[in-house]
């Protein structure tokens, strides 16, 4: 019986395929992609500023006289605040000095628990520089900052189709390559934060010199060695993760160039001086980490470093190829941790059995292969996010089209074999499911995705305006998301309320609290498992955990406390009575210097039922009264 819809079908999906095919092949394709690229993020000029990063960056960028007098005693604001010199020098700078941290403690930006040896401190003046220009020719437009970095998204897509154009023999295996990395979601918030720009600047910086090397070591003249090194350094000053360009500059002299070993060491000599000079002034600057679970130094904290690697390196990589937010480990309590590494690290087993035909044969998959696998060392020195894959996915998804054309266009004979035939099978179809189909979803809803979560952090910053603060210390319980305790005072100014004398928050909200009165001036607070600082056991995810995560960039769970350790802080003694056995406090005992119950003490807690702050009354001397955590019924 003839069908002859059918033929129908199949015609339109026939000619679709033709299409695609042409269009993966156009001539223009990179300047295609970089306008389609720019104009799919034009949603995101109306969002404003980001209630977090880009106000810390604008209230170091504005002049001192333009800001409430309050913020300078935070810590945030320094000095000669807004001048270039200043802004090049320590725009992306937290905590540098023993002394900001002093008055970051004093005021509570920083919190009590902070690790008094805790550094957080970037260099990287060319991205300060670009945040500068914005406000010197448009400080009250958001929007037109933010069509700054989709400039720079728009570049970013353009170079890595010019990338994959040189390196990639077929036109259909570059174009898909390019599509599937302007596709990927590891550049949604790069693109959509003002704060993150330095991400997309080095990545472009890092491509041109990429390419610049490849026209070099193809015969050009030594004039390309010479703007891929300044490419370079523009791609370091632009953010640590810049160092990645080397991962790609090794990769291609193991696997592409074509010279003696000896001239592809050499080769490689510009960018190792370039790197080591780059960090000992880093250093001798005084930036760099320390002391915090956030970020890892890896010179100075080698061994965290390497133990990093081994969880969160895996991680990464499955993220990478399944689809999936790396930031799922995070999400997770840290029994859990080990679940999802074996989870990841299958996944990577079956990927490894479905490419090896590929890497085997073919030195391009093994350049992509290499380079991929490098670029995920330097990540592993910060929380698995998705914004920091953009180096490990331009080499990740030059493989993957390698990989796909093989399989559908090529109709490569190595991959059907018994087994690996299987495995190369079932892969092509994740692919397809979350690098194609989740993707473009992805994609369209990206906007309102991001949205969501910057509603959530934002929601432990908003106190709201409390009439007559300037004039107490706000005392909050229990504070939901320790990490954003460092934004409040900026997003508090932005907002046009009235800034507290100082900031005391007494514990994470991770965990049902107990709070009790011992006398007048003193309360406890005890936690109903647990500690004080973590979050309750639990197998299924939760964003609490999140915040257990983030907040451990004040500490890190290296450094524990002590029974008997004492801080004291303006108008505030802190004194931790019982820990746990990871050296976590359990109980600890404030003091003020007036009654618990002053005028000049504002008191809050986050209340869960409501996902905002209400008041807290203060229990009768002798007392207590239960505060519910997020998994308290």
């Amino acid at each position: 019986m003839k069908m002859p819809y059918m033929d129908v079908i199949f015609k339109a999906i026939k000619n679709t395929f033709a299409l695609l095919l042409r269009f993966l092949q156009h001539r223009h394709l990179p300047i295609i992609l970089a306008i389609i690229a720019f104009v799919s993020m034009l949603g995101t000029l109306q969002k404003g500023f980001g209630p977090m990063d880009d106000l810390r960056l604008r209230a170091k960028l504005l002049d001192k006289s333009q800001l409430p007098e309050r913020l300078l005693d935070t810590g945030i604001i320094p000095e000669n605040n807004g001048k270039l010199t200043t802004v090049l020098a320590s725009l992306q700078s937290s905590v540098r000095t023993e002394d900001e941290l002093k008055k970051m403690t004093e005021y509570g930006t920083c919190a009590w628990w902070t690790y008094e040896g805790v550094r957080f401190s970037n260099w990287r003046p060319l991205e300060h520089l670009t945040y500068w220009l914005d406000y010197q020719l448009y400080p009250d437009s958001p929007a037109l900052m933010r069509a700054h970095s989709l400039v720079w998204f728009a570049l970013l897509i353009f170079m890595v189709t010019l990338l994959y154009r040189k390196f990639l023999p077929v036109g259909v295996t570059a174009g898909l390559a390019a599509v599937l990395y302007f596709l990927d979601n590891s550049n949604y918030l790069p693109a959509m934060w003002i704060a993150n720009r330095n991400l997309l600047i080095a990545v472009t910086f890092s491509l041109l010199a990429i390419l610049c090397h490849h026209k070099w070591r193809s015969g050009g003249s030594i004039g390309f060695a010479f703007i891929s090194s300044i490419c370079l350094i523009a791609s370091l000053l632009a953010t640590e993760a810049g160092i990645a360009t080397f991962a790609f500059l090794f990769s291609y002299a193991l696997f592409v160039d074509n010279s003696k070993w000896s001239k592809r060491i050499l080769s490689l000599v510009p960018a190792v001086l370039i790197i080591v000079a780059w960090r000992i002034i880093y250093n001798s600057l005084g930036h760099g980490g320390y002391g915090g679970g956030f970020i890892i130094d890896p010179v100075r904290e080698f061994a965290s470093f390497a133990n990093a690697v081994y969880i969160r390196g895996v991680v990464l990589l499955g993220a990478q190829w399944a689809g999936f937010p790396p930031e799922i480990l995070s999400l997770y309590h840290d029994t859990m941790t080990m679940r999802v590494w074996f989870i990841a690290a299958g996944f990577l087993v079956l990927v490894l059995l479905a490419i090896w035909p590929l890497l085997y044969k073919d030195r391009m998959a093994r350049f992509w292969f290499t380079a991929m696998v490098l670029c995920v060392f330097p990540i592993c020195a910060t929380m698995p996010m998705n914004r920091n894959l953009l180096f490990v996915g331009i080499a990740a998804f030059g493989l993957i089209a390698q990989f796909i054309v093989a399989m559908l266009v090529a109709k490569d004979s190595a991959f059907q074999n018994i087994g690996r035939g299987t495995s190369a099978w079932i892969l092509l179809g994740l692919l397809f499911i979350s690098h194609v189909l989740g993707a473009g979803i992805g994609r369209v809803i990206a906007s309102e995705t991001n949205s969501a979560y910057i509603e959530h952090f934002k929601s432990s910053m908003d106190v709201g305006n409390l009439e007559g603060v300037e004039n107490q210390d706000l005392v909050i319980v229990n504070y939901p998301n320790p990490f954003t305790i460092f934004y409040t005072p900026t997003y508090m100014a932005y907002n046009q309320w009235p800034l507290p004398r100082g900031l005391r928050v007494l514990s994470p909200g991770f965990i049902a609290i107990e709070v009790s009165r011992v006398d007048e001036k003193t309360v406890t607070l005890r936690a109903a498992t647990n500690s004080l600082m973590s979050s309750a056991i639990r197998s299924r995810w939760d964003r609490v955990f999140l915040y257990d995560h983030f907040s451990r960039g004040y500490r890190d769970r290296r450094f524990g406390f002590s029974v008997g350790e004492k801080v004291e802080v303006p108008r505030m003694s802190v004194e931790v009575l019982s820990v746990n056995h990871e050296q976590l406090p359990t109980k600890v005992s404030y003091r003020f210097e007036v009654s618990a119950d002053d005028s000049s003490l504002r008191w809050l807690m986050w209340d869960k039922s409501k996902g905002g702050y209400s008041d807290f009354k203060v229990p009768a001397i002798g007392e207590s009264v239960v505060v519910p955590g997020p998994f308290h019924h």
